[in-house]
């Protein structure tokens, strides 16, 4: 199997997997709190592309070969990396206590200079996120588009 076909199969686990990895990494070590609820609205857009990805994907399972284009790969292993990252250096906080460290924080060490390049790590991984959800949405479109072109049948059809 190849790596493109094995993205495409892969895809929808490991984007969940990842997805939870991101609400769930900021209380390893930390304080479980509100920060959830903020990564659920950082996460909102990238839900809706999520669902949006998904949709597409159902469509462009229907055509052949079943593998994504090397770009389409590119782009998912992007998301998946950034999502990773952004997990690693998100931290949380409660409403009683400061902010609890994140994964990152905990292991380098917890000072002013880690936390602000966490907080730009994940800014960086959210723009990240969302730049290659939205690339992978477009190619697979394309990608449908001219298949159906190709075929002479309909998008779905």
């Amino acid at each position: 199997m190849t790596p493109r076909r094995l993205t495409l199969l892969g895809f929808v686990p490991m984007t969940v997997v990842l997805y939870l990895w991101v609400l769930v990494a900021p209380s390893i070590y930390g304080v479980s709190g509100w920060g959830g609820v903020g990564v659920l609205f950082f996460l909102g857009p990238v839900t809706v592309l999520f669902l949006l990805v998904v949709g597409v994907l159902v469509l462009a399972m229907r055509q052949r070969p079943r593998r994504f284009t090397w770009a389409q790969t590119f782009a998912a292993w992007l998301m998946w990396a950034a999502l990773m990252t952004g997990g690693f250096v998100f931290e949380d906080a409660g409403d009683d206590t400061d902010t609890g460290p994140s994964v990152f924080t905990h292991l380098v060490g917890r000072t002013r200079a880690t936390v602000q390049l966490g907080e730009g790590v994940l800014v960086l991984c959210a723009g990240i996120v969302m730049v290659s959800a939205l690339a992978l949405v477009v190619l697979l479109v394309w990608d449908l588009v001219a298949a159906s072109r190709r075929s002479g049948r309909p998008v779905g059809g």
